[in-house]
């Protein structure tokens, strides 16, 4: 009788959950993955933070249609509340490569042959087989250069003349506004075609005429390249010879942090001055996931972690204190607690009279982080 093993098992993990797992994400599959599933009799099962590929089998480890060739699994990746998770999550690319996550871009999750671990990039872009190219910035060059390389770094044919010969790389753009001089922003636009070399992940190396460059990762497919997708995740299977050994593999995001910046807005008419307000951390925190956290000031004033305000500002035309951070605080699914607000008698440098105004401040909202910067309005 036949039933079903374990060929791929993909799990994920994110350390803002206290649980330490994420069902953040959907999994979209795309006609391909469909199509081979049907023709391998494979079969997909989500179960929240994660999903399985089994194979069909009448014996131990063995499929029962063999799997003859090397398999690609190629998932469009979307998330259920985007404004939460990009606020919680740092998706900046790490060393060796140090390419930041900025508004447009995508996750692009992978493996090699062997399913090892999943490696990350930051994709810039998501293209169809066949696209129209632009590219702005302030420039006084009125040509780039263009080299496209795919996944294993091969220059790859991506214009054709009128007879469908392929043209030679690096392809030259013009700027659009090719007449004005000056160091002014500059839009080049092309069109190319890898529909030859076909879908994945291909660099675009775009060269100035001073030589610079810059590298733009992006993935091709004209199925997910329309789809309202955050990323992509592409696991490459070389052909499995039995007894197969099922692959975990896991998508381990990390927490973000930010600097958190405190506006003390005085609406009440509480009569105080800059001297008069002192925001401590007394929670005593030593980690893993927490510390005690100085904010910015006047560290004479009551030491320990407390500090006075380094400047004045106005919103709403009140009178309104700032209390900032001087290192990054993690989010974390567990609010972090007793970060107090006192308002201190005149002359009295220790700090320990004095009136709580608030015992324990708001944490951030994820959704309000810009960069690594979280604003945080108090009023009192």
């Amino acid at each position: 009788m036949a039933g079903y093993q374990t060929l791929i098992k993909l799990e994920l993990l994110h350390n803002f959950y206290k649980s330490g797992v994420t069902d953040d994400f959907e999994f979209v599959l795309t006609a391909d993955i469909q199509r081979l599933m049907r023709q391998q009799r494979l079969l997909y099962r989500n179960f929240g933070c994660g999903f399985t590929i089994l194979y069909e089998s009448t014996q131990p480890n063995t499929p029962t249609i063999e799997i003859d060739s090397d398999l690609t699994f190629v998932f469009g990746l979307g998330i259920k509340n985007p404004g939460t998770f990009y606020g919680i999550t740092d998706l900046d690319e790490s060393a060796p490569s140090t390419v930041s996550y900025t508004n447009g871009c995508r996750m692009f999750y992978y493996t090699d042959g062997a399913l090892a671990d999943l490696k990350y990039k930051v994709l810039h872009a998501m293209y169809p087989e066949r696209f129209s190219f632009k590219f702005t910035e302030k420039t006084a060059f009125k040509t780039i250069q263009v080299t496209i390389k795919d996944q294993n770094g091969t220059t790859v044919n991506a214009q054709y003349d009128t007879a469908g010969s392929p043209i030679t790389s690096p392809y030259t753009l013009n700027a659009d506004n090719n007449g004005e001089s000056g160091n002014i922003l500059r839009t080049f636009t092309g069109f190319f075609d890898v529909s030859k070399t076909g879908s994945g992940y291909y660099t675009i190396l775009l060269k100035r005429e001073d030589a610079t460059e810059k590298t733009l990762q992006v993935y091709i497919h004209d199925e997910l390249s329309r789809s309202n997708v955050s990323g992509v995740v592409q696991l490459s299977l070389a052909k499995p010879t039995p007894p197969l050994a099922a692959k975990n593999l896991r998508i381990d995001l990390k927490r973000a942090e930010s600097i958190w910046k405190y506006f003390i807005i005085n609406r009440s008419g509480l009569d105080f001055t800059a001297t008069d307000l002192v925001l401590s951390d007394k929670s005593g925190d030593s980690g893993p996931i927490y510390n005690t956290y100085t904010f910015s000031g006047n560290p004479a004033m009551g030491g320990g972690g407390q500090a006075l305000p380094n400047t004045a500002d106005s919103i709403n035309s009140l009178p309104t204190m700032v209390f900032e951070s001087t290192v990054k605080i993690p989010f974390y699914e567990v609010p972090k607690t007793k970060l107090e607000l006192k308002k201190i008698p005149d002359g009295s440098p220790t700090a320990t009279a004095g009136n709580v105004l608030i015992s324990s401040l708001p944490n951030p909202a994820p959704d309000v982080r810009v960069d690594d910067n979280c604003n945080i309005y108090v009023y009192i």
